[in-house]
């Protein structure tokens, strides 16, 4: 009779939280390493993992980064037919084995390995979070006149930037909590890891209602919110500028992604950053207090492991810049630059007006030249 190896290991995988059987795992490890040919290419992965944790658990950093290296061989070579979850506690666990082993040896070779292990963590996290919404059409950007949005527009990119350079000290709540939480472990190579977020803001005229389930349309359309106008585009002086973003951006290189969410914003919940439990991604990175719901904000989140500049100029590939909306107070020295960038091309340009009708409307006046 075949002995099915799989279900035999799949029952030793049942019950590991205990420091006893974990013990025992370890013990019988053999068993399994000597007909791993047997084992389907996940439990194989499995296997390594298991072994891994296991050995660091029990406070055996050396042996656990030494199977998580075979764990990573074997990824490897079975590629994408991996569930997302199971990489991700993978290469998390690698990452606090390393960040153990740097801790316990000093030696910083192993914190440049937990980093590496942390990278693509990340970026996985962000790949399998809850939300994500692919290419999208018809995305708002509110700016002001200098420099850096010219050259966007120049040179057909858009600009991602550190979130702690946003004017809400309080986005992003993963940094507010990192500084202050405990770990069994050095994590400075975590929070290195996830300091290369980047991110863009954009608005829609429809936000992903969750009490729904469904697009519903805002109460006010991006260019009539006087606000929108006030705090993002130089009260009124500068541009809101229209993005197709049907063709999403390039990702030239498999490490790096470039995702749309749909900001989402607290109910009034106490966030409470004091206790020793991990964050979930989206309370860190894709929600913000109640009162900047008028946004209806739509953000891309850029992962780059090899780049942690500030800022970050991402080529828009196929998509595009199709309408500028000139603020009310846009000077004409400006209209004319932006103007120029795009003569010769079927952008359409519009000057925001008053509505004479109702001085607190805003309305959107094609420009004839």
């Amino acid at each position: 009779m075949e002995i099915d190896y799989n279900d035999k290991f799949i029952r030793a995988n049942d019950d590991l939280s205990e420091s006893i059987n974990q013990r025992n795992f370890l013990e019988n490890k053999a068993f399994f390493l000597d007909r791993i040919e047997f084992l389907t290419p996940d439990n194989k992965l499995l296997l390594y993992y298991n072994l891994a944790l296991c050995s660091s658990n029990l406070g055996n950093q050396e042996d656990s980064v030494c199977y998580y290296n075979e764990g990573t061989e074997i990824i490897s070579q079975i590629g994408s037919n991996i569930s997302v979850g199971l990489l991700r506690a993978f290469y998390l666990n690698k990452g606090v084995s390393l960040s153990r082993l740097a801790s316990k040896t000093e030696k910083e070779k192993f914190f440049d390995e937990a980093e590496k292990a942390f990278d693509e963590f990340v970026r996985l996290t962000i790949y399998d979070a809850s939300g994500g919404i692919g290419a999208r059409s018809d995305l708002y950007s509110f700016r002001k006149i200098n420099l850096y949005s010219l050259q966007d527009l120049i040179n057909k990119e858009i600009t991602v930037s550190n979130p702690a350079l946003f004017n809400d000290p309080f986005d992003c709540l993963f940094y507010h909590f990192m500084e202050r939480v405990s770990n069994s472990y050095d994590n400075r190579a975590l929070i290195k890891s996830f300091k290369k977020i980047r991110i863009r803001s954009f608005v829609h005229d429809r936000f992903f209602s969750r009490s729904s389930f469904e697009f519903q349309d805002r109460k006010t359309k991006p260019l009539t919110d006087i606000l929108m106008w006030s705090h993002y585009a130089d009260s009124h002086k500068g541009i809101c500028v229209l993005y197709d973003f049907k063709s999403s951006i390039p990702q030239l290189d498999k490490n790096v992604c470039n995702i749309f969410f749909d900001e989402k914003y607290s109910e009034g919940e106490i966030v409470d950053i004091s206790k020793n439990t991990d964050i979930e991604f989206e309370l860190g990175f894709l929600k913000k207090n109640k009162c900047w719901e008028y946004e209806g904000e739509v953000r891309l989140l850029h992962f780059d492991p090899k780049c942690d500049a500030d800022f970050i100029h991402l080529p828009l590939g196929d998509a595009k810049v199709s309408a500028i909306y000139l603020g009310l107070y846009c000077p004409p020295e400006h209209v004319d630059m932006v103007k120029k960038i795009f003569e010769n091309t079927d952008v359409k340009f519009y000057k925001m007006k008053t509505d004479s009708t109702n001085i607190y409307n805003l309305i959107a006046e094609e420009c004839s030249e």
